[in-house]
């Protein structure tokens, strides 16, 4: 008789079905993913008590009720490993990116001011006249000249110390 955690599995594959062959795999279903209690699985030839199983993959509580793919330990199939969880839709692929705009591309040439490093503390991007990044409505303007133009719908600007505004003059509104 199928326990509360088992999910709901029409005729009679799970209690007549033969074991899984050796080194083959099988489709099961993930009936627990609990943290602490790990994964439980039930498979054709196994009946509907669940059985420990380990995974080769991160398995989460979300993937509980659906169909796993399954192999065995040593062939013993009190030893299930599950492989991986069978997908309910296509994959995809991700929709491309619009191109960049001819005017705004750029191929920075190799040299000492012109380039993009990364080397684990710091970033540091260069720009001869301008740098933009944007972001939907929002962007930062870097001018050559010192001119650094912050855009946004809403701006919010946070310290944990003191948060100074200096400048020759100071307009608020």
């Amino acid at each position: 008789m199928p326990s509360e955690h088992t999910p709901q599995v029409t005729g009679p594959e799970l209690l007549d079905a033969p074991p899984p062959s050796a080194g083959g795999v099988c489709i099961g279903t993930l009936v627990s993913a609990e943290p602490g209690a790990g994964l439980r699985v039930v498979y054709p030839g196994h009946g509907w008590d669940p059985v420990a199983a380990r995974s080769t993959v991160a398995v989460t509580p979300s993937a509980v009720g659906q169909q796993v793919v399954l192999a065995f330990e040593q062939s013993d199939p009190q030893r299930p490993v599950v492989l991986g969880v069978l997908q309910t839709a296509p994959v995809h692929e991700p929709p491309p990116q619009a191109p960049v705009p001819q005017e705004h591309a750029a191929v920075l040439p190799a040299g000492a001011n012109r380039q993009v490093r990364v080397d684990g503390r710091t970033v540091c991007i260069e720009a001869e006249r301008e740098l933009v990044l944007q972001c939907g409505k929002s962007s930062i303007l870097l001018r050559a000249s010192g001119e650094v133009v912050v855009k946004g719908l809403k701006i919010v600007s946070r310290a944990r110390r003191t948060n100074k505004i200096k400048g020759g003059n100071v307009l608020i509104n």
